[in-house]
């Protein structure tokens, strides 16, 4: 298993042929994705986000005590919703792998203060998209 970490460093033998193969390929970096989105959402920029949605995306906050919301109009009202919520709200991508066949493995650290408090907060969230559904983990 090969992670690439935020600033984009792989673990393990990262100048194996396979790898580089895969690196020139003319497939999506779904790192660099992944990178993108979190700097979208750092920017409360729900807009950045759609060019990776499909026009039945779901997404599953259950897990982290919320619900499943379809539909971009509805996943836009829950997560503009968590930024009103929160301030100094920003996503940190920790670590990535890519599981082949457009599946990904993410963990993401968040760093936020509740609106009207000083308690900082911090998260850290696996999230692993697959087909039309994401899982988010506490």
């Amino acid at each position: 298993m090969r992670w690439v970490y935020a600033d984009g460093t792989r673990s393990g033998a990262a100048r194996d042929t396979a790898l580089r193969m895969a690196e020139e390929s003319t497939t999506p970096d779904l790192a660099q994705r992944a990178r993108t989105s979190l700097e979208a959402l750092n920017r409360r920029d729900f807009d950045a986000l759609l060019p990776y949605a499909a026009r039945d995306v779901v997404y599953d906050t259950s897990p982290s005590g919320f619900r499943v919301y379809k539909g971009v109009a509805a996943i836009r009202d829950f997560i503009e919703g968590y930024w009103r919520a929160l301030e100094d709200l920003r996503f940190e991508l920790e670590g990535f792998h890519d599981l082949g066949n457009g599946v990904t493995f993410a963990v993401n650290l968040q760093h936020a203060r509740p609106m009207g408090s000083t308690a900082p907060v911090q998260a850290r969230k696996a999230h692993s998209p697959s087909g039309r559904t994401s899982w988010s983990c506490a």
